[in-house]
């Protein structure tokens, strides 16, 4: 990556001081030492305790996610709706798994994954899922636009 952004106040602070589509290259795309764009890649750095970092990239086509079913084409055309109207990214696909608030990190959502998985001590595993319930976390994929 040659370059970092803070975002401090959030993206509606960056939005206004930043065009996005001359900062962000796209993932295949030359970034330039001395202009834009100034990366082809966003890291994003989610719940501070555990250092959750998310790698975010621009693709210059999104044709692909209807060709392999990922996304339908209204649903493509909803997004591009969304940025146009709204002025706000929007996450059509993604690799990995749902993140949770307060677990430990990557070791401790290891060892939650462990134990609700292959419990040793099954009492212990239903405690970790109503505890992981009350903190609004689902055994189960969340739709990607409802990640940004």
């Amino acid at each position: 990556m040659n370059a970092a952004i803070a975002m401090e106040s959030g993206t509606e602070s960056l939005m206004e001081s930043l065009l996005i589509t001359d900062v962000l290259g796209y993932a295949d795309e030359a970034v330039s030492g001395s202009g834009f764009p100034v990366t082809n890649e966003l890291y994003y750095e989610y719940d501070y305790g555990d250092s959750w970092i998310v790698k975010l990239t621009k693709l210059k086509s999104c044709e692909d996610l209807v060709a392999n079913h990922s996304v339908t084409k209204e649903e493509l055309d909803e997004a591009r709706e969304t940025v146009k109207t709204k002025h706000k990214p929007v996450c059509l696909s993604r690799v990995g798994l749902n993140v949770m608030d307060d677990v430990g990190g990557l070791s401790g959502f290891a060892n939650f994954l462990r134990a609700i998985n292959e419990p040793e001590d099954k009492e212990e595993a239903a405690d970790f899922r109503r505890w992981a319930r009350s903190m609004g976390w689902k055994q189960k994929k969340v739709d990607p636009k409802k990640v940004l």
